[in-house]
């Protein structure tokens, strides 16, 4: 039974990106509102009353139910005549009807704003000057803007540390940076497998369950993109992406497995019987990382690494009500003035000053050790021309590679799939 609820989260996780809520080991502290923003429409709000609907969809934000009636009850105090419901919805629920306010990934919001689902937020934007630059690129164009950027789950990968003091390997990585270079990683790979690991590291390719970290690993050890970034084209057959497809695959201890998924892989990581993964993030890192067996790490690189960031924001939405509007903007206002939002959230802010959330509590140190995850993220994978296929050729040639076809081959095999 216990292996079952096990594999049941690490497929939520994985496959649904939801996660448990670390919880805190102390009661949290967060800035109170001095002087919330008004908004114009709502600067008396004893003219009316209002009920406004929030929805969140990821499911371990905002799931910590006290902290939410205390940030509510701050709201209040200012705006007694405005009450708020918040409720975790499936993406499936806005195909029906839409809430006055959503709390979502920044592709779900960019979605609903190009079918003017979502309100223009470029006033509310005007009084943030610490979102870092990729969040503000999710959450509009510099210009304009559909979301206030909230939190951020930043890929990364991890590594067991007993494993690597067993193998003497602790001295290739840099714990407190969290980084490493290519030759330190496949030193790495090769002591634990001399050392008796006979799984350091899985490549897993079975489909495209978290293709996105096999991608990541590849491209920072080279240098390389499979994607161009301006032109949407592909270079697989680039000098970067081939050698350092030649140096992964030929490594001792790195093992290219077709019978695995990103679950599994994941599965194995948690069980200890994997001394690498690659499908990790901050939110897995917060919810297993606690007694610091598992350390999570950049992508080993020779310059500087690039990981990838779901963004999550705030908009208000488009229903057609101008005095449920009114007082939407004035709701994201105070959210955005406030430390409640991120600290909500329980995971990375999306802005400088959401570090300060987390003063004084349980989560203060490791929060702030996972910060050092977001200098060096991108928004999100940039896809290609006709994406899905190109994933599937990219998860094909790992396949042809683990099954021990030659490398030129199966490169370009890809190339002349991807330029079909």
């Amino acid at each position: 039974m216990k292996k079952r609820i096990i594999l049941l989260l690490v497929l939520s996780l994985l496959l649904c990106g939801c996660a448990q809520q670390p919880q805190a080991t102390a009661a949290p502290t967060v800035p109170e509102v001095t002087e919330p923003t008004q908004i114009q429409e709502t600067a008396d709000p004893e003219k009316f009353r209002v009920n406004l609907e929030l929805w969140v969809t990821e499911q371990s934000i905002w799931a910590d139910e006290g902290l939410l009636k205390e940030m509510l009850a701050s709201f209040a105090a200012y705006y007694p005549n405005i009450t708020v419901n918040i409720t975790h919805v499936s993406a499936g629920d806005l195909q029906d009807r839409m809430p006055d306010l959503l709390l979502s990934d920044a592709d779900t919001l960019a979605a609903l704003a190009s079918r003017g689902k979502t309100a223009e937020l470029a006033g509310l934007w005007a009084e943030i000057d610490d979102a870092y630059e990729n969040v503000q690129k999710a959450c509009g164009d510099g210009e304009s803007f559909f979301a206030l950027p909230v939190c951020v789950v930043a890929d990364c990968m991890a590594v067991r540390i007993g494993d690597f003091e067993a193998a003497e390997a602790e001295k290739l990585i840099n714990t407190v940076s969290h980084t490493w270079n290519g030759a330190n990683f496949l030193k790495a790979a090769e002591n634990l497998l001399e050392a008796g690991k006979t799984n350091p590291l899985s490549i897993y390719c079975k489909d495209t369950s978290g293709d996105v970290h096999t991608r990541m690993l590849v491209e920072n050890f080279g240098g390389g993109r499979y994607v161009k970034t301006l032109s949407g084209t592909y270079q697989i057959e680039s000098d970067a992406m081939t050698q350092a497809l030649r140096s992964i695959s030929e490594a001792p201890g790195v093992i290219l497995r077709r019978d695995l998924d990103a679950a599994g892989a994941l599965e194995e990581f948690l069980a200890g019987d994997s001394a690498m993964v690659l499908c990790w993030n901050s939110q897995l890192q917060l919810l297993h990382g606690e007694d610091g067996e598992i350390v999570y790490m950049l992508p080993p690189s020779g310059g500087r690494a690039r990981v990838y960031a779901k963004v999550f924001g705030l908009a208000v939405c488009e229903n057609g009500d101008e005095r449920q509007k009114a007082a939407s903007m004035t709701l994201a206002a105070f959210l955005r003035d406030s430390g409640y939002a991120v600290r909500a959230a329980g995971q990375l802010p999306a802005r400088k000053s959401g570090l300060d959330a987390y003063k004084g509590t349980g989560l203060e140190a490791r929060i702030n050790d996972l910060s050092k995850l977001l200098s060096y993220m991108e928004s999100g994978e940039i896809p290609g021309k006709n994406w899905e296929d190109a994933r599937k050729e990219w998860v094909l040639l790992l396949q042809n590679l683990a099954d021990g076809k030659e490398l030129a081959e199966s490169i370009e095999a890809c190339r002349a799939a991807l330029e079909k």
